[in-house]
């Protein structure tokens, strides 16, 4: 038993120090390399800045291009908003009849939902029906692009999550009064 517990303490500790290199130590680096100034910065050292430089960095970054990063954000936020709550909308929805209806369209339905999960999206029609529709080059193209690439994950995952949620009966539950009550069961 403390063999066993030795062990697993042990991969535990490793799993943190494998995460703490994969992932902190790039993003210090990141961190550090935008504190420095552009002349200590390029010479690409995992090294403490000699001057810091982080505030006036970020705002010259902002302020660049006219502010084009702003609209990125903008963009960034619009998109992911609005593909995330279409997503939601539309694989509660099927994941719940998936999960709780039972049809012969069921399987069929669930080969399809895996399918967008396993085969490759095809880019160059979907291209040519976002220009049929007006919709290339757009906001609302590409939401649907994001919403429809998400959808077969999320369709999963809802089908999941209702077929562990208890089904409450529709039928009114009857009771019987026990032996020698009088009482009614109304």
């Amino acid at each position: 038993m403390k063999q066993a517990r030795i062990r697993s303490w042990s991969v535990g500790v490793l799993a943190i120090l494998v995460s703490v290199v994969v992932f902190l130590v790039p993003l210090a680096f990141v961190v550090l390399q935008a504190s420095k100034t552009p002349d200590d910065a390029s010479t690409l050292a995992f090294t403490w800045p000699k001057e810091w430089a982080f505030f006036p960095n970020l705002i010259a970054v902002l302020e660049s291009n006219d502010g084009l990063i702003w609209r990125a954000f903008l963009n960034s936020f619009v998109l992911t908003v609005g593909s995330v709550v279409l997503m939601v909308i539309i694989s509660a929805m099927a994941g719940y009849i998936l999960a709780r209806k039972r049809s012969k369209w069921g399987p069929v339905v669930n080969f399809f939902v895996l399918a967008g999960l396993i085969v490759p999206p095809a880019v160059v029609p979907t291209i040519w029906v976002l220009q049929g529709t007006g919709l290339y080059k757009t906001m609302p193209g590409m939401i649907l692009i994001e919403t429809t690439f998400g959808l077969s994950f999320c369709i999963l995952l809802f089908r999941a999550f209702f077929g562990t949620v208890p089904r409450s009966s529709t039928r009114p539950r009857s009771w019987t009064a026990p032996a020698g009550c009088a009482c009614s069961s109304r």
